[in-house]
């Protein structure tokens, strides 16, 4: 009984509760030595952006009634996709500082002058 109570609330839980209907699921073949192989704070993340489970300002919203917003863009009540592959900002910024970390690890390959 206490087991079908969980249930029900998992499924209440909007987005959360979507394992409970097994749709969408993709068919990945992952062995037990691969996932012991995985940092566990990797593998926590993977897991919890999985299921949506990360504390971002949409689920921070949901659980706690808070009003988060994206902190590089302020877009109100940002979901994790947002926040992981469509925040231009944050992306920006990202190409940026990958660009200055390419530039500057060129430059301390590259022979001192003669």
């Amino acid at each position: 009984m206490e087991e079908e109570r969980y249930k029900i609330k998992a499924a209440s839980q909007g987005h959360q509760g979507g394992w409970t209907t097994w749709e969408g699921i993709v068919n990945r073949l992952i062995s037990w030595s691969d996932l012991w192989k995985i940092p566990q704070a990797r593998l926590s993340f993977h897991i919890r952006s999985t299921y949506d489970t990360l504390p971002c300002p949409r689920n921070l919203h949901q659980w706690f009634g808070n009003e988060e917003c994206c902190p590089p863009c302020n877009a109100p009540n940002a979901s994790l996709q947002h926040i992981l592959s469509g925040c231009k900002t944050a992306l920006s910024r990202a190409v940026h500082q990958q660009q200055n970390a390419t530039s500057s690890s060129e430059g301390a390959l590259k022979a001192p002058p003669a």
